[in-house]
């Protein structure tokens, strides 16, 4: 297969020039469903990197333990309980634009039951982005569970690990006509993570080759840090495909930045970094 490199030119041209009368409805409301009780630090990390990277509305749907925390830390977010109502949060959803599902949400089979119950109520335009445990609740569920998911433009951000799981270990990850392959029968966008990353798009000829990353990134909640960075950029790129080439771009781009005088690069501190990466690039 054919590789296109996600370097600096690309993301110059990416990157979205904002007009002069922009205003928060035109770069999408995101959700974020993630973080049960113990890691409610994952759906911070992806609502911070999303609303740092210029969605116009961000909203967490998280347990109700996280909401103090997202309330102090990142006051630009709006925030509700996942204890809700299904009636309630079904109505909720109605107002989205791309939902991301997946950080720190554990494998509890009845919180999975309520949330496949819950993306029934959505609109099938709305894409979807599935991330860490919710890779690896696709990966375990029926195929009437995973038709749910598949009725919605479906992006998935899995490491190697959940990549092994996903192909069920039959699909090296370094066999990019294979993973082809099982992207075009899947019918889904895969982003699948590395230290050189690569984007596979159902039915294309060619795959895009991140160029950027180094080891200190390699650190928990990075990942969590890029899907919500993905949500981002799904509001305010028109292409699925290019919004996620530019996150992932400007998410190792970022890093590498950071890098130069950091020995480890924080996920928090990458996404805090984004707003002024992103203006260098634009201008």
């Amino acid at each position: 297969m054919l590789s296109k490199e996600i370097n600096e030119n690309v993301l110059r041209t990416l990157l979205p020039q904002r007009s002069r009368q922009s205003y928060k409805n035109n770069f999408g409301h995101s959700f974020i469903i993630a973080g049960n009780q113990e890691m409610g630090g994952a759906g911070q990390i992806a609502a911070s990197a999303c609303v740092n990277a210029g969605s116009g509305l961000t909203t967490v749907v998280t347990d109700s333990i996280n909401l103090p925390a997202i309330h102090s830390q990142l006051p630009e977010t709006m925030v509700i309980s996942n204890s809700n109502n299904l009636a309630y949060l079904k109505a909720q959803l109605q107002s989205a634009d791309h939902i991301l599902i997946g950080p720190g949400l554990g494998q509890d089979q009845e919180d999975w039951a309520r949330l496949v119950d819950l993306i029934k109520s959505v609109d099938a335009k709305i894409p979807l982005v599935l991330d860490a445990d919710a890779i690896t609740f696709y990966s375990q569920a029926g195929s009437s569970i995973q038709a749910v998911f598949k009725m919605h433009p479906l992006i998935m951000t899995p490491h190697l690990g959940e990549w092994r799981r996903l192909c069920q270990e039959k699909i090296s990850s370094e066999d990019n006509d294979s993973i082809q392959k099982w992207v075009d029968q899947e019918g889904v966008f895969l982003l699948l993570k590395s230290s050189r990353s690569r984007i596979f798009m159902p039915q294309s000829n060619f795959y895009y080759q991140n160029t950027f990353g180094n080891p200190a990134m390699a650190t928990g909640g990075m990942g969590d840090c890029l899907a919500g960075l993905v949500t981002a950029c799904l509001g305010q790129v028109a292409s699925i495909a290019d919004a996620i080439a530019l996150a992932m771009g400007l998410h190792s781009y970022t890093g590498d930045k950071l890098a130069q005088k950091h020995y480890v690069v924080r996920p928090s501190q990458l996404a805090q970094k984004l707003p002024l990466v992103m203006h260098e690039l634009a201008n």
